[in-house]
C-alpha cells in the first residue's frame, strides 16, 4: 500500500504548486474487456462519461465538509490526457478488481500515464456512494488506511462520510 500512496503523493505533488495550480480530474466510462489494469490499455478502451456519477464526484469535492477544506483547487476537464486524477467508470455495478487488496467498490493508485505520474480510480458503474468517493480521492492526496476515524479507516465501525481534521491537515502537508 505505500507505494500506491507514494506514487499517489507523486502525481499530486507534480499536479499542485504553490502558486495555486488546479487538481484537474475527468471521468471516462470504460467499454473494453473485463480485467484490464494497464493504463494505456485503459485510457485506449474508454470515452469521455457524462453521466449521474460525475455530479456526485463534484458534490463530494464541492463540499464544505470535503476535501475543499484542504485549500485545493478541484477543476473537472472533459479531457481525460489532461486529467492528474482520472476515474474510469466500468459498465457494470459490480465491484472492481484492486491488486492485492481484491474486489472493491473503487480503487485507487499510481500511474505513469502520457510521461507524468497521475492517480487513477477504477470503479463500479453506481460509484456515488460520498464515503467511497471520498475514500478514493484520499488515496489520491496521497493517505494510505488507517485505524482510526476517518473516510480512510479500514475499521468500518470507525468509518466517517467525510475527512477528519487530521485527514485534511495530513493531504495539505503531503502537498506542501
Amino acid at each position: 500500500m505505500a507505494a500506491l500512496c507514494a506514487a499517489c503523493l507523486e502525481a499530486r505533488a507534480a499536479a499542485v504548486d504553490p502558486d495555486g495550480e488546479a487538481i484537474r480530474w475527468a471521468v471516462m466510462r470504460y467499454e473494453g474487456e473485463a480485467g484490464v489494469e494497464d493504463i494505456d490499455e485503459l485510457v485506449a478502451a474508454s470515452v469521455p462519461h457524462n453521466g449521474g456519477v460525475i455530479s456526485q464526484i463534484e458534490f463530494v469535492l464541492e463540499h464544505s465538509q470535503g476535501w475543499q477544506r484542504t485549500g485545493f483547487d478541484f477543476q473537472r476537464i472533459s479531457n481525460g490526457s489532461d486529467a492528474d486524477i482520472l476515474v474510469f467508470i466500468f459498465p457494470n455495478d459490480e465491484a472492481v478488481s484492486c491488486g492485492g487488496h481484491g474486489l472493491a467498490a473503487g480503487c485507487a493508485g499510481g500511474a505513469e500515464y502520457d510521461g507524468r505520474v497521475i492517480c487513477q480510480i477504477t470503479a463500479a458503474n453506481d460509484w456515488r456512494d460520498t464515503i467511497v468517493i471520498n475514500h478514493e480521492i484520499g488515496h489520491c492526496l496521497g493517505l494510505p488506511h488507517s485505524d482510526g476515524p476517518g473516510v480512510m479507516t479500514v475499521d468500518y465501525s470507525k468509518l466517517r462520510s467525510w475527512p477528519t481534521d487530521e485527514e485534511i491537515e495530513a493531504a495539505r502537508q503531503n502537498i506542501e
